[in-house]
């Protein structure tokens, strides 16, 4: 948000007057319902889920955060080797740990990641305290979806995902009756792919990627145009 307001400042200092029609300017993985612009199709932007509140998601997770030793099981419970498991600490620890977690979710939501991949990231050599880490992880993978569907929401990292792929579907179906530019991502997050796509397809469309070498040689250029990483060319 704060790239999106000092953009919105560049616009105003260089128009050297005191008034002046600005564009709309929309951030990249910080889409809030008053910030994105759907009005070109109503019935799709209400088709969207609700999201859970940030503030709720927080207070929930460290609930289950708080909760997650006591439902641990005595398997678990030996890695300890019969000490006392003070995880989290406190109170604050439990935020702290959070706090990371909706990170770690808006990350894996963003990049489009299958859960499994995760649970099968660490070599057989130290699976079994991978085990036990996974047992942490499953408040995201398997306990926090739960609760969600049974309150009939979804995280807000995923809800932002589909409004970038709603965007996208907007674009490709419809098109856009004014210039559309996307700038400062390289579309390294998956979620932002399609609409980086849907963007360079439009008639009035531009995608300006940041750091680009123009000078580069030929032959690169080349191996670039016939690249297909990660789904996008």
């Amino acid at each position: 948000r704060r790239a999106g307001r000092e953009l919105t400042a560049s616009f105003l200092d260089a128009s050297k007057t005191r008034a002046t029609l600005l564009p709309k300017i929309r951030v990249l993985g910080d889409v809030e319902d008053d910030e994105f612009d759907l009005e070109t199709s109503i019935e799709l932007a209400n088709a969207l889920p609700q999201s859970i509140n940030p503030l709720e998601r927080k207070i929930e997770l460290t609930k289950l955060i708080q909760a997650w030793v006591g439902a641990m099981s005595e398997e678990t419970r030996r890695f300890f080797g019969g000490e006392d498991i003070a995880i989290p600490s406190s109170q604050a620890d439990a935020v702290y740990l959070a706090e990371e977690l909706c990170i770690l979710l808006a990350q894996i939501t963003q990049e489009q990641i299958d859960w499994k991949t995760i649970r099968e990231i660490v070599p057989e050599t130290h699976a079994e305290w991978w085990r036990l880490t996974t047992t942490f992880l499953n408040i995201i993978m398997e306990t926090w979806p739960q609760y969600l569907t049974s309150i009939g929401l979804v995280d807000p990292a995923q809800k932002t995902a589909l409004k970038l792929k709603l965007r996208a579907e907007i674009f490709e179906q419809k098109g856009s009756d004014g210039p559309v530019i996307v700038a400062g991502t390289t579309g390294s997050v998956r979620s932002t792919q399609q609409l980086l796509k849907a963007v360079a397809g439009l008639p009035n469309g531009a995608v300006v990627l940041p750091g680009l070498d123009l000078e580069m040689p030929k032959s690169e250029w080349e191996i670039l145009c016939k690249s297909d990483h990660n789904g996008a060319s």
